[in-house]
């Protein structure tokens, strides 16, 4: 829901602005619920997909900073830096969900010591 959603407002912002000379601050906004978002679920997740998305998100809002600090940054730059960063967030989201898949709450198995009759 968080890349649905981002996807659909950075789609807004970029609307608005398509010339993308500047900070996009509609998409800077996206961006930075984005990243509060994941923040929030690397907190409360036992996996570490999105620890990486959180910071190739982080990478994604210093990019909108730079272009703060740097106002006449040239668009087709400012355009690409922003858009590399989501395909290793899809990335390591697809591949956190592949080995979730394949190794099923490895973390929270039951080892030996927890066994019935085993243990302290």
């Amino acid at each position: 829901m968080i890349f649905a959603a981002a996807t659909f407002f950075t789609a807004l912002g970029a609307a608005a602005k398509p010339d993308w000379a500047g900070t996009s601050y509609a998409v800077l906004a996206t961006d930075a619920a984005c990243l509060i978002a994941l923040v929030l679920l690397a907190c409360n997740s036992s996996r570490y997909w999105p620890i990486w998305a959180t910071g190739f998100q982080i990478v994604a809002v210093a990019t909108h900073f730079a272009s703060l600090w740097i106002p006449d940054i040239v668009p087709i730059a400012y355009q690409a830096l922003l858009s590399f960063w989501s395909i290793p967030i899809l990335g390591v989201m697809v591949a956190g969900t592949w080995l979730d898949m394949v190794q099923p709450d490895v973390m929270r198995s039951p080892g030996p010591a927890t066994q019935k009759g085993k243990g302290p």
